[in-house]
């Protein structure tokens, strides 16, 4: 799996914090076609309050809120939604997706 793999290589799934990081990504992506895919990023949804805005559950492996700023309009809004994608349909967007390992998403690693 994608968590394991990038420990086994002394890092960890890649956190997309900042707006400037996200856009660094896109522009690395979207120069190279090879790299056309979505991709497995750091995040998960810690529960689900129905109370709370939408991206008020969301977490990276290390505790800290993903920043709102980080998520385009209106999402996320799977509300089954369990990991973050680095989604390739809509310009390389952070989604929420309920399962990334059934999706056999693609993943990207940081030290």
């Amino acid at each position: 799996m994608a968590k394991s793999d990038c420990n086994t290589l002394g890092s960890r799934l890649i956190q997309i914090d900042t707006v400037e990081k996200l856009e660094h990504l896109r522009s690395v992506i979207t120069e190279h076609p090879e790299l056309d895919h979505s991709y497995w990023v750091d995040g998960y949804r810690e529960h689900v309050n129905l109370l709370a805005k939408p991206t008020d559950d969301w977490h990276f492996s290390s505790g800290e809120k993903i920043p709102a700023e980080v998520w385009s309009d209106g999402i996320p809004n799977d509300t089954m939604g369990k990991c973050v994608q680095l989604w390739n349909k809509h310009g390389y967007i952070l989604d929420d997706l309920s399962d990334c390992v059934t999706n056999k998403l693609h993943f990207i690693c940081e030290k």
